[in-house]
This record gives structure tokens, sequence and C-alpha cells, in this order.
């Protein structure tokens, strides 16, 4: 765990994220009011505008769970009412992102172009070294999938996101 805990905050480091994490259990995400509320109180402490979740259409539970979690999360935290004396001031994000994935159907709703911020794309995950111990494979894998992204707005690289509100 404090091997993770160091490779989550690599990418924070070099100045390419900010991560907060929930401290919810590794294989244990659940979409629950225990866990829901500590997603709250991040989400009341940040105020963010916007919120991008994994795509939901994933092989692993936990990421699989994890969109559907945070995003009624994010409705919660814009409740007076949610959990009485839990703190923090409500905010409801104005826009929640998915990133898409290969395992959906569907193409994505829009692409950015990220050929700019490839290479430290690639750096910030490469700094989960635990989970991604083939760095050249993972490199790979990561240049193919944003290139055909990129593919569909004219760029060398892009990111694709679905939505559900009309942007």
């Amino acid at each position: 765990p404090s091997l993770r805990r160091r490779e989550a905050s690599e990418p924070a480091r070099l100045g390419r994220a900010v991560r907060v994490n929930a401290q919810l259990p590794d294989s244990g995400i659940f979409n629950v009011r225990e866990q829901q509320v500590k997603v709250v109180e991040i989400l009341r402490r940040w105020r963010p505008k916007a919120v991008i979740l994994p795509g939901p259409e994933q092989r692993h539970p936990d990421h699989r769970i994890t969109p559907q979690l945070v995003f009624d999360a994010c409705f919660f935290a814009g409740l007076e009412k949610f959990e009485p004396g839990l703190g923090g001031a409500k905010h409801r994000p104005r826009k929640i992102y998915w990133c898409h994935t290969s395992f959906e159907d569907r193409k994505p709703g829009f692409v950015v172009d990220i050929t700019a911020q490839m290479d430290r794309k690639i750096a910030s995950v490469l700094a989960y070294g635990t989970q991604f111990p083939d760095r050249a494979k993972t490199e790979e894998w990561l240049r193919a999938r944003a290139r055909a992204y990129g593919m569909m707005i004219g760029t060398t690289y892009g990111e694709g996101y679905a939505q559900r509100e009309t942007m």
C-alpha cells in the first residue's frame, strides 16, 4: 500500500495531475452510502467544476463500479440535507465526462487533441509501475489508443470522452 501511495503522488509531484485518494479498499469498491460519503466529502472540499470518470464498461469490478459511485456522489454532494453533520457546503460539479474505452460499442461523443501532452500522459501513467510493469508494452498501447482517437479528429493523438448532456 505505501508503494501504491508513492506511485499515486508521483504525477502530482511532477505537476501533471491532482489526485485525491478516497482510501477505498482495493477490490472492495461498492456504490454504498459509506463510500458515497467519502467521495462527497472530497467533492465538497475540492469543489471541482468538472469530473472525469473512467468509462462505465470495464473488466475490473472496481473500475466498473467507481464511475457510478462517483456519479451518484456528484449528485448527493449538491444536496443540502445529504448526511446531516457531514460538513462542507453543498457543491455539485457542472459537468461529468467519462473516458471512452475500447470496451464500448459506440463512438466517443467528442475527442480532445492531446498531441502536445502525450509524452506527459505516458510519464504519468508509467509512474504507476506496480500497475504497468511492462513499460514498453504500456507505452505502445497508450500511443496506439491515442493515435486511433487522434485519427478521428485529424491530429496525431487524441482522447475520447462521452457525456450525457449536450455540449
